[in-house]
């Protein structure tokens, strides 16, 4: 952790959500990654990984996570045996709302973060009026300036409130009708700003593509 200090109405707890299905090699990667954080030292932040491999290797990944990671940030895991992005997702955020976290991330299993990834989405939110960030790639093609307004939004690099899922709020959850169509992450970000939601783009939050 590094010894930045947060302003006192800050952002206090910070969840990362990880789903995997994929090879442990990228697994490996990624969490290697998370392990590389830097964070304020005041801030709490949880990991949590969601398997969802048809065999349970909470085992492995547990030990994975802690080789990964050596101490520096808490970690918790989890099994979702239906196959699919709604139901690990939803898994995920029922995690995450176990722990105090005010600003909830997804991260997909293919990508690595960028060390200042979680700083670079505080950082972005005491910037901006907003409730979901969308964070980009390091090799992105994607032109828009910070703050733009974001319509689409993907879960591999996203930030979002707490109130987008807390059961006082929106309570909302990824559609399992949409299971395996790859377009259940639009639809709960869509969902939540016809909810009021407000999304915008930034390219301070940064992952890369892991390659196979």
């Amino acid at each position: 952790m590094s010894g930045i200090q947060l302003p006192d109405d800050a952002v206090t707890s910070v969840a990362i959500m990880v789903c995997t299905q994929g090879p442990s090699e990228r697994r490996t990667q990624n969490f290697a990654s998370l392990g590389r954080l830097k964070v304020a030292s005041d801030l709490s932040l949880t990991i949590i990984v969601v398997d969802n491999n048809e065999l349970d290797q909470l085992e492995l990944i547990s030990q994975e996570l802690s080789s990964a990671l050596a101490g520096k940030f808490r970690f918790e895991t989890a099994h979702e045996k239906r196959p699919g992005y709604c139901y690990v997702r939803n898994r995920a955020l029922s995690k995450a709302l176990e722990t105090p976290a005010s600003v909830m991330i997804f991260v997909d299993d293919d990508h690595a973060v960028e060390p200042g990834l979680v700083e670079a989405y505080l950082s972005e939110f005491d910037k901006h009026d907003c409730d979901i960030i969308h964070g980009t790639t390091v090799d992105s093609l994607r032109k828009c300036s910070d703050g733009t307004k974001a319509k689409k939004v993907s879960t591999y690099n996203v930030a979002f409130r707490r109130r987008l899922v807390a059961a006082d709020a929106m309570a909302l959850r990824f559609d399992t009708r949409l299971n395996l169509t790859g377009k259940e992450d639009h639809e709960f970000f869509f969902d939540a700003q016809a909810k009021g939601a407000v999304a915008i783009f930034s390219n301070q939050p940064l992952t890369s593509h892991i390659q196979s």
